[in-house]
């Protein structure tokens, strides 16, 4: 039961914070998340008050500009720092 109670409840959420973003992503961290809001290569946030949030519909849409059919586009992302 307490697995169940920990986990995040981001089911038709539209909206999302740091920790719901990272959890809904995988396995990206929330470290990795701010870095990535800091150099500008994560999905568009949105600053409300001293809370950032994202929009579900952003994070589909930054994940599938990731989607590689092989080793060679997913590297050339990683080198433009996108990955």
């Amino acid at each position: 039961m307490k697995d169940k109670q920990n986990q995040l409840d981001i089911e038709g959420k539209r909206y999302m914070n740091e920790r719901e973003v990272a959890a809904y992503m995988g396995s990206l961290s929330v470290k990795t998340l701010q870095r990535y809001r800091r150099e500008g290569n994560g999905p568009p946030f949105i600053r409300a008050g001293g809370r950032v949030l994202y929009d579900r519909h952003d994070c589909d849409i930054w994940l599938a500009a990731r989607k590689v059919t092989n080793t060679i586009q997913a590297r050339a992302l990683q080198a433009e720092g996108c990955v």
